[in-house]
């Protein structure tokens, strides 16, 4: 199980997420009061954003298998989205395997089994964190208290020029679904 999250982790620090200094399971003071975009959310509702970013800052800020194996063993996600993120780990690290033609049967079929999962668009394992930088954070974007539904935005975004045409590095967004269970909030879902 720690090699299968390492690899996922090996993976994203590839894609150019890792290396920042910042310690993970510091939590930081995330909600301002003074943003306006917060103002108006309830207590309660301050406590789902800041679950939110917190989370999606500390996951940019992992850098070992280890160190990613102890925060995920105890962050606040339910067991739903932890079964669906070791899923989708599991295919990765399969389909990397398939490339060398080493997949046993059982292999193959979960593969076959878990066509549903794309890569470029999932919101922690694919390509959505590509342009996550050292300077990366997570900051709200938009709530909804009706739904509990989190949407964050990495302020890093830069506009660079290729071939005459403007484009923009960065900016990366995420979707994270909260419910609360025993007291706590906790992720659901990842988009």
């Amino acid at each position: 199980m720690l090699k299968k999250l390492g690899i996922a982790i090996l993976i994203v620090a590839s894609l150019g997420v890792a290396a920042n200094k910042s310690k993970v399971g510091k939590v930081q003071k995330t909600v301002k009061e003074n943003n306006q975009v917060n103002t108006k959310l309830s207590n309660e509702d301050k406590k789902a954003v800041n679950t939110a970013i917190n989370f999606m800052n500390e996951y940019i800020r992992i850098k070992n298998p280890d160190e990613f194996s102890k925060w995920f063993a105890k962050a606040p996600i339910t067991e739903k989205f932890r079964k669906e993120y070791l899923r989708r780990n599991k295919h990765i690290e399969l389909s990397e395997k398939s490339l060398e033609g080493k997949l046993t049967s059982d292999e193959e079929k979960f593969l076959k089994e878990n066509k549903d999962i794309d890569y470029e668009h999932d919101a922690l394992l694919g390509s959505g964190i590509t342009d996550i930088r050292d300077e990366s954070e997570f900051q709200l974007k938009k709530y909804d208290s009706n739904s509990k539904t989190v949407l964050l935005k990495d302020k890093y975004e830069k506009e660079f020029v290729l071939d005459g045409k403007k484009n923009y590095q960065g900016g990366t967004e995420i979707t994270l679904k909260l419910v609360k269970q025993n007291g706590k909030w906790l992720i659901d879902e990842a988009k």
